[in-house]
């Protein structure tokens, strides 16, 4: 069922089941639809967490209609249906023994003959045609799958709902063992059990879960394979999940047969984390995607859906049906249902939800968010979803069946930017695979995204960023501002007690773009200051402008120092975590260096009583290894101990120390990753200055945005030059757009973006004549609207290779340009960071743009590597728009040329340059209508 059909069917599927002759209920089979939930998790998520979203698992229990039912087929059944939340749900368990339940999983055979025994006691009328529905989540994925092989297997035990029930099961389970071997031995025994224990089992109509992962201790016991009685199994896998205890359960068909036209199998990658695929995180955007598929799937197979409503409004919960299937406006619909195909026959339908995610009656529930459990004694590993060779594992390459990439992913990383730099777990590897196999989905091949609007994207000078920094004095706040803003805000004198006002925010006259608030030190614990910070937290919180708002809230801790449960420290904790709303919180463990230094010197001193004389480089490699333990046990004993305090939340937490820059890097990663908004996320990477990486990636991602565009538009024009123009209005050009873009990128609050263009083209292109100079641009255009004259509409299969060379060539411009700005502010960065400035100034970067003369032949040339001089016109339709590999490149090349300049030298003197040019406002360059070589000026 493929795209405005699968809709139709979701629409009206209430109706259907109305419609013609009802036959008599008792005399109809049943349709039994299980869902078994992850971990933890009840209706609303993992144990203590409620955010007004639901688990995908609830999800569809609720969206599955209850009663008489009719499939495609025309069959009738009675739909009942069963949630089981998941193991270590239960709000009476004691905290250490859901703790162990969670890691361990060892509660899975308790819930597995649960759930085994509810599905015999269902299914005891045993007419031929009963058929279950299972879904689950996590572990409760593995519940399902599990209980599947003993249905398979054992049939339905008859004791099932009786005391007999468990010394038969674990009888059963005995006889289990011995069918899984397929050994003759013993089949008399198995025999005679089955005959006098059992009964026929239902239909296993369809398996649908969400991330499956395993019990630990499970000792592959139970068969959670594509059994022989399961027809139709779909899995959705979380492609950025990296914890080693949640690898997941993948199936592969065997690659040398295609199933029976009854039976299918696939399981698609999704962007997300293993929270992201299962549902209910605050933040719970990415869920929806794997949801839309699972129920797509469901319904090609025969569900009837039916929103259980809320029941008048004392369960106020989203119809998730309108969340995935938008019918109007006001529900988020975009686009119509769209479906592409792998090029083995896997069909995929999508349902356009960009509006949803930023619809205001929902707030910010579905937007777009990563939520990667970042707690400090996960063991990392990355899955492996390709192999060696490249190719993606399980795929099928001569049958409908296996795994493939969902296209959803594609869509998220292009309509959603962020997600690309907080996918850092991929390797490089990893995302040329990505791009590679687009190719599999035939209509990507051509670009023929349903998201491709090609629409003008407007880059802006950043606003100011507002942070609260919370934490007793002396913990290293003003430190840690000036570290990783390269900016002083604080002063000795801004906080002497009885004169600091949370409200006033500390600023600096050179960093507009920075506004910082300090709760002050509360080691006293006064209530009239808690009261204060309660306010403005609250007020703050509620704005209606965004720059107005609070934007993060860093809570600073001394990791030296046990002060976590000081009643003073407990409460701050709780207000700011129950008034903070849709607030980050980033729990910073500072000077961790002086942490770091004393357990070093506790264990220096223990190995010299000890009496021993090992090596000094051994000594040393003992020393830190222990340093480092200690300082990870300290932070997990932080982390537990704030989580225990009641309405206790936090985002991250990072421990840092002043003099690390590693540290303070991964801190400013991390505030990142917690913005859901791009205007924010936008303005705290323009902010710092620590991490120049996170300003390189976000200026290409920006840059490329307006390539993709540009390369689409002169693809469908009257002549391939169009490469050139400017579409963001018609008194801009090309190199206006990017410079704003990076510009943006960087954070120059003091210097516009038309200066920036006035400087690189007066000190480097006109100079050197090394940029897109507009001769070259000229005769582009001129040689393809001589060709093209005739052709009223860009045709890939007729139209002269020279029309694409004349791309080509314009190509490698743009992404000169490109590099050309970026290596430049990356110096003038270097420029000011010698004279201990957080940000350049005018001068700084007239003297970075006269010092790239001397590399930027050398960086044009490399640059031929990322748009080969040859190429057929069709691969270069496909490969120009590969936007994924070209920022792969460009991250290299960038990269390449920064070693070079930070072993330059910092100044460079003799410049030729008017020191006085520099010192001039932003505005010197903002009315110029300036004629620069090759810029298209206007």
């Amino acid at each position: 069922m493929m795209g405005s059909e699968a809709l139709n069917t979701i629409a009206n599927a209430t109706p259907a089941a109305a419609s013609g002759h009802h036959p008599n209920a008792m005399l109809l089979p049943t349709r039994l639809i299980v869902g078994v939930d992850g971990t933890s998790c009840t209706p609303d998520g993992p144990h203590g967490r409620h955010f007004s979203n639901i688990s995908n698992v609830y999800r569809i229990c609720a969206s599955a209609k209850e009663g008489m039912s009719v499939d495609s087929d025309n069959r009738w059944f009675v739909q009942k249906k069963k949630y089981f939340p998941g193991i270590g749900s239960d709000e009476k368990m004691h905290p250490l023994s859901r703790l162990t339940a969670n890691i361990s999983g060892k509660d899975c055979v308790i819930q597995i003959s649960e759930v085994y025994e509810y599905c015999c006691i269902q299914m005891f009328s045993g007419h031929p045609e009963n058929e279950i529905w299972f879904y689950g989540f996590s572990r409760g994925a593995y519940v399902v799958r599990a209980v599947a092989g003993l249905l398979h297997h054992l049939r339905a035990l008859i004791s099932a709902g009786t005391p007999a029930f468990k010394s038969d099961f674990v009888g059963g389970l005995r006889r289990y063992k011995d069918l899984r071997r397929r050994s003759s031995q013993g089949a008399g025994q198995i025999h005679e059990y089955l005959a006098e224990k059992t009964r026929p089992a239902p239909i296993i109509r369809f398996i649908g879960v969400f991330d499956t992962v395993k019990a630990v201790n499970d000792h592959s016991l139970y068969d959670i394979s594509f059994n022989d009685s399961i027809q139709h199994f779909r899995q959705a896998l979380a492609l950025n999940e990296d914890r080693k205890d949640f690898s997941p359960e993948c199936l592969f068909p065997e690659l040398n047969r295609a199933l029976p036209y009854e039976r299918s199998l696939v399981q698609a990658w999704f962007l997300g984390a293993h929270l992201d695929i299962g549902g209910s995180a605050a933040k719970d955007g990415l869920s929806l995607y794997p949801l839309q598929w699972m129920l797509l799937e469901s319904t090609a197979k025969g569900l009837e859906l039916h929103f259980d409503g809320t029941f008048g409004g004392r369960a106020p919960i989203d119809d998730p049906i309108t969340v995935v299937f938008p019918q109007d406006d006001a529900d988020g619909k975009g686009k119509d249902m769209w479906s592409c195909a792998a090029d083995n026959g896997v069909g995929v339908d999508i349902q356009d939800l960009r509006k949803v995610h930023e619809l205001p009656k929902y707030g910010k529930r579905y937007s777009i968010h990563l939520n990667r459990d970042n707690a400090i004694f996960w063991i990392r590993n990355s899955r492996q979803v390709f192999a060696l060779s490249g190719e993606l594992r399980g795929y099928c390459s001569f049958a409908s069946q296996g795994t493939i990439l969902h296209p959803s992913i594609y869509m998220i990383l292009d309509t959603f930017p962020h997600m690309l730099m907080d996918s850092d777990t991929f390797t490089r590897e990893d995302w040329q695979n990505i791009y590679h196999w687009k190719t599999h989905i035939l209509a990507l091949e051509w670009q023929c995204e349903f998201w491709d609007d090609r629409q003008t994207t407007k880059f802006e000078q950043p606003g100011s960023i507002r942070i609260l920094v919370c934490g007793n004095t002396g913990v290293g706040k003003s430190s840690l501002i000036n570290a990783v803003f390269g900016a002083e805000v604080t002063t000795a004198t801004d906080r002497t007690r009885g004169s600091h006002n949370v409200e006033d925010a500390l600023t600096n006259p050179n960093r507009p773009d920075l506004l910082i608030h300090d709760s002050g030190g509360f080691e006293a614990g006064g209530t009239k200051d808690l009261e204060t910070i309660e306010k403005f937290v609250k007020e703050r919180s509620n704005h209606i402008e965004i720059y107005d708002r609070l934007h993060v809230i860093w809570f600073c801790l001394d990791l030296g120092t046990v002060r976590t449960r000081q009643t003073a420290t407990i409460e701050l904790f709780e207000t700011v975590s129950r008034v903070a709303k849709d607030v980050p919180i980033v729990v910073v463990a500072t000077k961790k260096d002086v942490f770091l230094n004393e357990q070093a010197g506790k264990k220096w001193r223990e190995l010299k009583k000890s009496g021993g004389s090992p090596a000094e480089v051994e000594v040393s490699a003992i020393i830190d290894e222990y340093a480092e333990d200690q300082s990870r046990d300290r932070m997990l004993l932080m982390e537990s101990e704030l989580l225990s305090i009641e309405d206790g939340r936090f985002d991250e937490i990072v421990g840092v120390h002043k003099g690390d820059p590693e540290s303070l890097q991964a801190l400013s990663d991390a505030t990142r990753r917690c913005f859901d908004d791009d205007k924010l996320r936008i303005s705290f990477i323009a902010a710092q200055t620590i991490s120049m990486d996170m300003k390189v990636d976000k200026a290409i991602l920006d840059a490329l945005q307006i390539y993709k565009r540009t390369v689409t538009r002169a693809m469908l024009s009257d002549h391939g030059a169009d490469l050139v123009t400017s579409h963001s209005s018609p008194k801009s050009s090309l190199a206006a757009e990017v410079c704003a873009a990076v510009v943006a990128s960087f954070g120059l609050p003091t210097i516009s973006a038309s200066t920036v263009e006035h400087i690189i083209c007066s000190k480097l292109w006109k100079a050197t004549n090394a940029g897109p100079t507009s001769s070259s641009l000229a005769i582009a255009d001129a040689v393809s609207k001589a060709f093209l004259t005739t052709l009223s509409v860009f045709d890939p299969c007729s139209a002269p290779a020279i029309v694409i060379n004349a791309v080509q060539t314009n190509t490698k411009l743009f992404l000169a340009l490109v590099c050309d700005v970026i290596l430049i502010l990356v110096k003038a960065f270097k420029e000011s960071a010698g004279r201990c400035v957080g940000q350049p100034l005018q001068i700084d970067i007239n003297k970075a743009a006269f010092w790239y003369r001397g590399i930027s032949e050398q960086v044009h040339k490399k640059l031929n590597e990322v748009i080969p001089t040859r190429m057929y016109m069709s691969m270069y339709m496909h490969r120009s728009l590969r936007t994924g590999p070209i920022r792969q490149k460009l991250l290299e090349v960038i990269a390449g040329f920064r070693i070079t300049i930070l072993e330059g030298e910092t100044q460079i003197v003799s410049l030729g340059i008017d020191d006085n040019e520099g010192s001039s406002q932003s505005n010197n360059g903002e009315d110029r209508n300036t004629e620069c070589e090759g810029l298209s000026y206007s």
